[in-house]
């Protein structure tokens, strides 16, 4: 093995065990790559047709004219944390990054629901497969990882079920919805309320809460951990009441053989406010780690 690969190795193995040190640091994250007059860095609006209208998001993509791997980025709920450092930190790092959209939120046409949320996702994966989508935006289909933060990281599990051809998984504070929808309180009515008046088209808290309720079942952050493939995944928790759920998670895709599962517990909040420059570290050092396995 080459020497740099192994220097590569060291590192990722350094932010799996122990606390970030500076010298664990990719250079992604503090460096521009060099300008590319010819095939210069870019970003384009991209856009999914849906059932609901045309759903918009963003590509951010490197130089280079060769197809890269590719990093499709799932936001919150209601998504007020959208983590476009991370994005355009994984993007100076070689990466095509994909922030999506889902219908009716943040201005797209439609109406917002948990369900419209994963046929959105499965729909923008089989959009970047398309012969079109990987000719304009540069894709390598076979290098494809699906990330997540919050309910994005729970989209991101139900998605890894079914999806097939994943180069790997990530989950960011993964927020099993199901669960934190649990009980009629004036504090989660507030939540679901607020989040709907602030970002959300065509529904009500009311009818949220209810989506998981009657879900909950078959849509709990382990309900389809038995029948996950075997794909490389990074879960990453933090101090916000959501590790109990990730932790399941884990042991359940590890009892079904998975061995390729890294995780860490990093002491911050659940947008990792005061961990940003770790998160993008722990990201990139695991997607580099991706490659090198390849």
């Amino acid at each position: 093995m080459r020497p740099s690969l192994l220097f590569r190795l060291a590192g990722t193995l350094l932010l799996t065990t122990a606390p970030l040190r500076a010298q664990s640091l990719p250079k992604a994250i503090f460096t521009d790559p060099p300008h590319d007059s010819l095939y210069p860095a870019r970003g384009e609006v991209i856009a999914l047709s849906t059932g609901g209208g045309v759903v918009k998001g963003m590509a951010y993509l490197p130089s280079g004219a060769d197809a890269k791997p590719t990093f499709v980025f799932l936001h919150g709920f209601p998504g007020n944390e959208r983590n476009f450092d991370l994005v355009q930190a994984v993007r100076r790092a070689g990466w095509n990054a994909l922030a999506i959209g889902y219908r009716g939120a943040w201005g797209n046409p439609g109406t917002y629901s948990f369900a419209h949320n994963m046929e959105d996702v499965k729909g923008w994966l089989r959009w970047l497969r398309d012969p079109a989508t990987v000719k304009r935006l540069g894709i390598d289909t076979t290098r494809v990882v699906l990330a997540g933060h919050s309910m994005g990281g729970w989209l991101t599990a139900l998605a890894a079920v079914d999806e097939r051809g994943l180069l790997g998984a990530a989950l960011i504070s993964a927020s099993d919805m199901p669960v934190k929808s649990r009980g009629d309180s004036a504090q989660t009515r507030a939540f679901y309320d607020g989040a709907v008046a602030s970002a959300l088209a065509g529904t009500t808290g009311t009818q949220l809460r209810e989506e998981l309720a009657a879900n909950r079942e078959h849509w709990h952050l382990t309900a389809g951990a038995t029948r996950m493939p075997q794909v490389p995944m990074l879960v990453l928790s933090s101090d916000d009441g959501n590790a109990p759920s990730t932790d399941s998670l884990v042991v359940a895709l590890r009892a079904g053989g998975n061995r390729r599962i890294t995780t860490a517990h990093v002491a911050t909040d659940h947008s990792w406010n005061d961990r940003r420059i770790e998160l993008q570290a722990r990201v990139i050092n695991w997607l580099d780690a991706l490659l090198v396995g390849r």
